[in-house]
């Protein structure tokens, strides 16, 4: 093997091995965070859907800082069913041994309403709203796995609309 070949692939391993140490590091301290929603509000309604903004509060028990960038694949789910997509609006920081509030924006089609009224129709007793998909922090793409915003009883929520006047 040629000597500017073994170079390559002496870069290549050395940045291979940089890259797995970063994306353990970032998932190892995101996993160690909990997640709390602090509110949820209509940012926007046009012709074309509507945007609820969800600011979520975070605490981060380590020592490192993270960089959550705006350039995200998460989905917004009602049980199974996708029905929205979720985006980071801006580069935002998960502050070190403290709480820090990130803002997402679920974004909805009225395109898809057909959709979500058949998925609500076809569940059972409780509507589970989850996010999931891939976040990018510290740069590197980070899978999320399907986090359970809230839980409601459909029945509650059919009895509510029923006896608002």
């Amino acid at each position: 093997m040629s000597t500017e070949l073994k170079i390559l692939f002496g870069g290549a391993a050395i940045l291979g091995v940089s890259y797995g140490v970063t994306y353990k590091r970032a998932y190892s301290v995101l996993s160690r965070c909990k997640f709390a929603i602090s509110k949820v509000f209509i940012d926007s309604i046009d012709n074309r859907g509507f945007v609820l903004g969800i600011k979520v509060k975070v605490t981060n028990p380590t020592n490192k800082e993270l960089r959550v960038d705006n350039n995200n694949k998460l989905r917004f789910y009602i049980n199974t069913y996708p029905v929205a997509y979720v985006r980071v609006p801006y580069e935002q920081f998960i502050k070190p041994e403290d709480d820090s509030e990130i803002l997402l924006a679920v974004v909805g089609y009225w395109s898809d309403t057909n959709k979500w009224w058949n998925y609500l129709l076809n569940l059972s007793q409780t509507a589970d709203l989850k996010v999931a998909g891939k976040i990018r922090v510290n740069g590197l793409s980070v899978p999320v796995p399907p986090l359970t915003i809230c839980q409601y009883n459909i029945t509650d929520i059919v009895n509510k609309i029923k006896n608002y006047n």
